[in-house]
């Protein structure tokens, strides 16, 4: 059992099974024939491998009222067989389960009396079919090589075991090897490897076994009630003459098939090869209590699918079954069985560090004390002398469409008490007309002749059919499907344990790199927004694996899986599939290296449900989130009843002791175009004056206003009042209920609804791009679907300004542009677009980005925009100044660019050769002083990109992909008070990261300003960048002020005091402030102001006649006034506030 391949193990299934009773009514059957296995020396064995480290962590264990040593309580409980586990080195293990723990272990097995098993999983660590990890040490071998370590390792162990007098009864020669052993070389695709591998196994225990000492050996696989998996395996195993004695299976009941399919599976084995059985490994949940921080393996979506709640008594009775199904094997071929980890409690975890996903599954509460499940080893298996049923099967669930009855089966299987499971037939209850009219799940049961168990079967009503043919592959074969590429790939796997729901999946693995592509193609679609929903599990490491949608009138859209495990299936969607050509082909497009594995399951293509856009619609925040409250405001207040809402536990309540009127409304932005229904629930006592249930559209430049009137009839007499014909042209529609009243009038308004009906038509691409639509920023919190889209010629929208416009859907999160399209272009620069977000690439820059292609190569660049929620943008901001106040203010992304190869090969792009222009939306209610686009850094800090303000959006140029956003930066200075001259200037300015603070809080306004500082700060504001070497002796190449120095200085608007000195750290006086002004302002404006003005201060003999322009100039700009109405006051340094002043009106100008 490996508790890594279980530890996240979720399996999400549709089918309910129920059990209401252990105990059948005048059913009986005839016991099986003689020829069982002697129940005296049948195993009942406990694989106990994780003792030693519970007791090192002090964990102690009970019985009767007294703290025992488990090993002489299992005994008691009558445990004769104690299974160990051995791991060459298992360092993320502590070193628990090495040789020489193994052997101490075994001693004290042998000492209390009981027989012994060594389980050799020849890996450092857990060893299963999802993991068959070479040892660290043999990793340099050669086959042969390997073949001496697997022989050297295994007698090592045997003889060091034999030392001691604790020489095993039964060896395992590897754990769970479905899928082989000692990858890559042992794999199950190479079995003659393989094959030579497990002989050295077992010739090194057949060498050392002890003179008159019997040693069998056993050959273990997972998945014991998959006949299909075993016959091939041990047919291979067969024909390579592999010497053996025992076939060990895995069996959990929530995880490998029914009692039956264990039951065939064993006696087939036994039958075909001649061989004895064991289950190797079983254990059942006694609570669904979690003991530690790590979640349970086996929960209660795991017993639903056994059918035997969590419960001491039903793991007990589990257990027994599975004994009772091993000892009838035909023939006395049923050898026993071992409970996996019955003592494995909280305290230790699987690995170093982690928790334990298995403590509710001990024999033993988390206290230690033994469960009356332990009185299981004290059953004698055959003892029964008649079969019983035991329990009834839920029926595989049932998918239908809302309005219709689904056909149900007309038998429901039953489990009898020796594995058996035969069908009997069953009586359904009625269906309420009601629960087939209501999309969602629900349990019908059934009566079964002569028991007291009901059957069940789940029903799952959906609101649109599922229009994909064989989309479980339930018919057992590909029928529907297309597989191109490597066909031998792929295959239906038949088994229950492996797939999502029911009892097939498509099962994929190929010994060598394989490509295929899985399709279906629908047609006789009605065009329209379309959903695509699939499921997948696997081991991870595809190379490419994509669900994808295509061929329906638009761009290939694909979402990218990821494996993480056996049995973990995850669901992966493609949204807004917007059909245009009444067709749709689907599937999953998959590249992988040799060995990788996985599963497809349960596709679904529906026709999209309408969205409701409106927000907080049945007030189940609790309050008036995204409504607004007019007028006589102390009528309306969100009641929190569930006997007073429609649906829910909230609904909006009105009443006032006097006359009263309100407006509840709310506004919706961002809408697409086209017509709408506006639907509300409302109940209430009646008597309202003016009760309207309204919505207000722009209809040009006229407002257009649509109600129906309501009329409440009684407590919680709920009618729904609908608005339709709803026409919006402008993306925006304002919604709400008009009430006008005399007092002690009271009502409730809930569940509120505004849904597209029709779309409007697509009007002809302007030649320039719309302007930005003022509307606001969608919320931060979205979290879109991983859509991608791969650009075609035809996608491009070229316009006479020499820019080609790419347009994506909103859901979109990845664009690949092909190299092919760098003709396409025609040297136009790139504007990529999607709801939130512009980038314009220049030609120049995708030319030299594709360049990095090998010589005559095609390639792509892949650009990955992944939206970044709220809490995700704030927890990123952790390392900010903590001076700062920041406001998420519009949609964060984090961006990625890679370009790849035709062979997959793939290089990360960090900087450009020339800027890409990001625009994105912002929240119009933001202070536009204080917000812009900032890049986000790992360590939690943030940069300022820019921010320039059009239409809504803010533009900044950027040089590299990251993860940006855009922010509402406040600093906060406790030295500039909001009265001070200069204080929306510095706040300005260091909400820009242009002027900083000296010190946590601190500014200094009224401080000099050294000619350092104030370059830096014009290198930050005019974004001036260095190319030479700096020619000042004074100035330290590391210096903090270096690289400013020389930028300012390269782009001309700095000298230093001589050619060799810049003096750094002199202040600067206000007649240079107003040179170094005016030269930037040149370079920032593209000229100088006029000279030839008269300025009105009595000092300006005081100014050097090198400044004199300057001042002249930098006045009648505004950029520098005089400290006083008549004094200029040249040779005064300037100060810090003075210098934020001035580069804020030289920006601003």
């Amino acid at each position: 059992m490996n508790q890594i391949r279980r530890k996240w193990t979720i399996i999400l299934v549709t089918v309910t099974l129920a059990l209401t009773s252990f105990v059948g009514v005048n059913v009986q059957r005839p016991a099986a024939a003689a020829g069982q296995s002697d129940p005296n020396e049948f195993i009942k064995g406990v694989d106990i491998s994780t003792l030693q480290a519970l007791e090192d962590k002090g964990i102690k264990f009970y019985d009767g009222g007294g703290q025992k040593d488990l090993l002489v309580i299992l005994k008691e409980h009558g445990v004769n067989y104690v299974r160990l586990r051995v791991w060459n080195n298992p360092i993320e293990a502590e070193g628990y389960n090495d040789k020489a723990h193994t052997v101490a272990m075994a001693q004290r097995v042998k000492a209390a009396g009981m027989k012994l098993l060594v389980d050799f999983h020849y890996s450092d660590f857990w060893a299963d079919p999802g993991k068959q990890v070479k040892p660290a040490a043999w990793a340099g071998l050669d086959f042969a090589g390997l073949k001496q370590a697997v022989y050297d390792y295994t007698a090592e162990v045997m003889n060091d075991l034999k030392a001691v007098n604790a020489y095993p009864d039964m060896v395992q020669i590897g754990n769970e090897i479905n899928n082989g052993m000692i990858h890559p070389e042992g794999s199950a695709s190479r079995f003659d490897n393989l094959a030579e591998l497990l002989k050295q196994g077992v010739k090194a225990v057949r060498d050392t076994t002890p003179q008159g000492h019997t040693t069998k050996i056993m050959l273990h696989l997972a998945e014991g009630g998959s006949n299909d998996k075993f016959r091939s395996f041990f047919d291979n195993v067969t024909q390579r003459g592999v010497d053996y004695d025992i076939i060990g299976l895995s069996y959990y009941p929530y995880w490998h098939g029914t009692f039956q399919q264990l039951k065939t599976n064993m006696n087939d084995m036994a039958a075909r090869y001649g061989k004895q059985i064991v289950v190797a490994e079983t254990a059942y949940p006694f609570t669904y209590e979690n003991g530690d921080d790590l979640g349970n393996i086996a929960g209660e979506v795991e017993t639903k699918v056994a059918g035997f709640p969590a419960s001491a008594a039903n793991q007990k009775l589990v257990t027994q079954t599975v004994m009772n199904t091993v000892y009838h094997v035909n023939d006395g071929k049923g050898l026993g069985i071992f409970y996996w980890e019955p003592a494995w409690l909280p305290g230790v975890g699987w690995k170093l560090g982690e928790g334990n996903g298995w403590e509710n599954q001990a024999m033993f509460d988390y206290q230690g004390r033994a469960l009356d499940s332990l009185q299981v080893f004290q059953y004698t298996p055959g003892s029964i002398t008649e079969t019983a049923p035991i329990m009834v099967y839920a029926s595989q669930s049932i998918t239908t469409v809302r309005g219709e009855t689904p056909p149900l089966p007309d038998k429901a299987d039953v489990l009898y008490n020796e594995g058996t499971v035969s069908p009997a037939d069953v009586t359904w209850d009625s269906i309420p007309s009601e629960q087939l009219n209501t999309p969602g799940k629900f349990t019908v049961q059934g009566t079964v002749a002569g028991l007291n168990q009901k059957a069940s079967i789940e029903i799952t009503v959906l609101e649109n059919p599922n229009l994909v043919s064989n989309p479980g592959y339930e018919s057992g074969d590909l029928t529907g499907w297309t597989m191109t590429g490597t066909t031998t790939a792929g295959k239906i796997d038949e088994s229950a344990g492996n797939a999502h729901s029911g009892s097939h999946s498509f099962n994929y693995h190929h010994n060598t790199d394989y490509s295929y592509k899985l399709s279906q193609t629908i047609t006789g679609l009605k065009n329209g927004t379309y959903r695509l929903k699939a499921w997948a599990s696997g081991g991870g490491g595809e190379t490419k694996l994509k669900l994808f949608a295509e061929n329906y009138g638009g761009a290939a859209l694909t979402t990218d899986a990821v494996n993480t495990g056996w049995n973990v299936w995850k669901p992966y969607t493609v949204d807004n599939i917007q059909v245009t050509n009444g067709q749709v082909t689907i599937g999953f497009d998959v590249e992988a290296p040799g060995e990788v594995w996985g599963f497809f399951d349960d596709f679904e293509l529906i026709e999209a449900p309408p969205v409701n856009q409106v927000k907080n619609p049945g007030f189940e925040n609790g309050d008036l989130t995204d409504w607004t409250l007019t007028g006589t405001t102390d009528a309306g207040k969100v009641e929190n009843n569930a006997g007073n809402s429609y649906a829910g536990s909230h609904a909006f309540n009105y009443w006032y002791g006097t006359p009263y009127a309100y407006q509840l409304t709310q506004t919706i932005n961002g809408l697409e175009n086209g017509t709408y229904a506006l639907k509300a629930w409302a109940s209430g006592g009646g008597g309202e004056t003016k009760l309207k249930l309204f919505a207000e559209t722009m209809d040009g430049a006229a407002k257009a206003m649509l109600s129906t009137d309501i009329v409440n009839t009684g407590w919680n007499v709920w009618n729904a009042y609908t608005v339709e014909n709803i026409k919006v042209t402008d993306g925006q529609m304002t919604i709400g209920f008009d009430v006008e009243a005399p007092g002690d009038v009271w009502g409730y308004f809930d569940q509120v609804e505004l849904m597209l009906v029709e779309a409007a038509p697509a009007e002809p691409a302007p030649s320039e791009p719309a302007p930005s639509n003022p509307d606001p920023v969608q919320s931060p919190d979205r979290k879109d679907t991983n859509q991608t889209v791969t650009v075609g010629p035809e996608q491009l929208k070229h316009n006479q300004a020499g820019k080609a416009t790419v347009e994506l859907p909103p859901t979109a999160s990845k664009v690949e542009l092909p190299s092919e399209l760098l003709n396409q272009l025609n040297d136009d620069r790139l504007e990529i677009k999607t709801d939130n977000l512009t980038l314009e690439f220049p030609s120049g820059l995708l030319k030299d980005l594709l360049g990095e292609l090998p010589e005559g190569e095609k390639g792509t660049l892949a650009l990955s925009f992944t939206p970044i929620g709220k809490a995700e943008a704030e927890t990123a901001l952790s390392g900010r100044n903590p001076g700062l106040t920041v406001q998420i203010a519009g949609q964060a992304y984090d961006f990625i660019l890679v370009l790849q190869t035709e062979d997959g090969e793939e290089t990360g792009i960090s900087h450009f050769s020339q800027p890409i222009t990001i625009r994105l939306k912002a929240d119009p209610a933001a202070d536009r002083r204080l917000t812009g686009i900032y890049y986000i850094a790992n360590d939690g800090s943030m940069e300022y990109a820019g921010g320039s303000w059009t239409g809504g959006e803010l533009t900044a140029q950027i040089d590299h992909f990251s993860m940006y956003a855009v922010l509402e930066v406040t600093p906060r200075f406790d030295d500039v008070e909001a009265s001070f001259w200069a204080h929306d200037v510095i706040q300005e300015l260091a909400a820009k990261q242009i002027m900083e603070g000296t010190a946590p809080g601190a500014f200094e306004p009224q401080r000099s300003i050294t000619r350092a500082e104030f370059t830096a700060l014009l290198a930050r504001a005019l974004g001036l960048q260095a190319n030479g070497q700096m020619p000042f002796t004074d100035v330290p190449v590391d210096a903090w002020y270096a690289e400013a120095v020389a930028a300012v200085f390269e782009a001309g608007i700095v000298k230093g005091r001589s050619s060799e000195s810049f003096d750094p750290n002199a202040a600067i006086t206000r007649q240079e402030m107003a040179v170094m002004a005016m030269t930037a302002y040149s370079i920032t404006n593209g000229t100088a102001a006029a000279v030839d003005i008269t300025l009105p201060f009595k000092d300006m003999e005081e100014v050097d006649q090198w400044a004199i322009d300057s001042v002249r100039s930098a006045f009648e700009l505004g950029l520098i006034k005089g400290r006083k109405s008549d004094l200029f006051v040249p040779q005064a340094w300037m100060s810090r506030a003075e210098a934020g002043q001035v580069i804020h009106r030289i920006l601003n100008q």
